[in-house]
């Protein structure tokens, strides 16, 4: 199973973020201008969203959701990108692709964290 963030995974999360009539939609592939990467000084890690998009004046995060072996960095990631949603008013949404919805779910329940999962087919 392909577990890279392609650009056909990109497509189908834009293409829903539009549908769902978000807007000033930034994301880490062309022609988009790229969202704003966080470092956490804890772990002297740096996050960046896959997407990030705005809607009724409030801050969306989207990422694509895909398995991976760092789940506690994963968790981590996703648990930033909900505060941060959280201080915008916004949400934080997981896009996960065919196969990878059970391994989201598994994640956000173990890790206690607020976000939409939504099934990107």
């Amino acid at each position: 199973m392909n577990t890279e963030k392609t650009q056909e995974l990109y497509e189908k999360a834009l293409n829903w973020i539009y549908r769902s009539k978000f807007h000033h939609v930034k994301a880490k592939v062309e022609p988009f201008e790229g969202p704003k990467a966080f470092h956490r000084s804890k772990d002297d890690l740096t996050f960046t969203p896959d997407i990030t998009a705005e809607r009724g004046g409030k801050k969306f995060y989207f990422d694509i959701a895909i398995k991976d072996e760092a789940h506690r960095q994963l968790a981590g990631k996703w648990q930033l990108m909900q505060r941060l949603a959280s201080i915008k008013g916004g949400k934080l949404f997981l896009l996960a692709p065919h196969g990878h919805k059970a391994f989201t779910e598994r994640i956000v329940g173990t890790f206690g964290i607020e976000a939409k999962i939504v099934n990107l087919a």
